[in-house]
């Protein structure tokens, strides 16, 4: 697995975003001692919006 830092991640996602006919551009990053932690990075075109969506029920983390 590859290491990046959030930051870079959402340098990535930013130029994605802009090359993108969408407008749009995400990436999950995973972490953590078991790499159970997740970060979602999501980057949008100026102009661009996420329109109302479906949100799933929170999944819950057992320690």
């Amino acid at each position: 697995m590859q290491k990046i830092s959030i930051e870079a991640l959402a340098r990535q996602q930013i130029a994605a975003a802009v090359a993108a006919p969408s407008g749009r551009a995400a990436d999950t990053a995973f972490g953590g001692h078991e790499k159970k932690l997740r970060q979602t990075v999501m980057a949008f075109r100026a102009g661009t919006q996420l329109s109302e969506h479906q949100n799933p029920a929170r999944q819950r983390s057992t320690c």
